[in-house]
């Protein structure tokens, strides 16, 4: 049986990273992909040189009395800005909407915006004296600056599909199913988080599993919304490994920290993936 040859193109470039295009995008392009090497780099130095800079929330050690710090450590905002990530992401999914309103993933994406700026406005608590690192604060405002405007340059270019085949529209279900199954609980799990007296422990539904199971929830929706659209395939699975990394080291250290605070308790097993990490 004789294959078209135009589909096996569109197919092969939906595989690769797009760079084909003309002019300035592939310049963007580059600089983006550099980006992501320059996060990743950062966080395994910030990781194994400087803890400190990871550290926000019930993991932020306070200062010890007498002890001298390098001033870069001190330089903190109040962890309520996460929610400016959200806004960011939120201004950027709508105007991506607005441009490509026939795209499943442009809807999803700011539904997910939209979902995560509400949590943060109406659900989460955050404490009055909860800090993190201004860092972390410019590398979240980096990522949700980069993830949309990947979404928008690949929804825009020419190598984008307009006949999906029946392994990207099973694959498009499945990233469906995902997306929705995971936002719903990651819903449940922010509430609960929410509603638990401070700095205590959470048992409910995979938090007996994982000790944090709202992170693992994150790793789904950008792994189903990965799944989801040929076309936004590339940005969004790059997407997906700056997240499990990040996200990763921060479980690890949530983990270490139930371990020891709640000795003796029944702490999860796992740090984010089930029954692997």
């Amino acid at each position: 049986m004789q294959r078209n040859p135009r589909y096996n193109s569109q197919h092969m470039n939906q595989m690769l990273p797009p760079i084909a295009a003309g002019g300035a995008e592939v310049y963007v392009w580059h600089l983006i992909h550099f980006s992501y090497g320059i996060g990743l780099f950062s966080l395994w130095l910030a990781k194994y040189r400087l803890p400190k800079l990871l550290q926000y929330g019930k993991t932020r050690q306070k200062k010890l009395v007498g002890v001298i710090e390098p001033w870069y450590t001190s330089i903190a905002v109040p962890r309520r800005y996460f929610s400016h990530f959200y806004v960011l992401s939120f201004v950027l999914a709508t105007a991506n909407l607005y441009w490509f309103p026939e795209d499943v993933i442009t809807s999803c994406i700011f539904f997910h915006s939209l979902r995560r700026l509400v949590e943060s406005a109406r659900v989460t608590k955050w404490g009055s004296e909860s800090r993190m690192h201004a860092a972390h604060y410019l590398v979240g405002l980096w990522f949700y600056s980069v993830l949309n405007l990947s979404v928008y340059l690949q929804l825009n270019s020419r190598q984008r599909t307009r006949s999906p085949s029946t392994v990207n529209k099973v694959f498009g279900a499945v990233g469906a199913v995902g997306f929705l199954l995971a936002s719903w609980d990651q819903a449940r799990n922010h509430i609960h988080l929410a509603h638990m007296i401070k700095y205590t422990l959470p048992r409910r539904g995979l938090f007996k599993i994982v000790a944090c199971a709202h992170y693992f929830d994150e790793i789904v929706i950008y792994a189903s919304l990965a799944a989801m659209e040929a076309t936004t395939r590339w940005s969004l699975t790059v997407a997906v490994i700056w997240v499990c990394a990040n996200l990763g080291v921060s479980a690890v250290e949530t983990k270490r920290y139930y371990d020891a605070k709640f000795k003796g308790q029944a702490v999860a097993p796992y740090a984010l993936i089930p029954y692997i990490m």
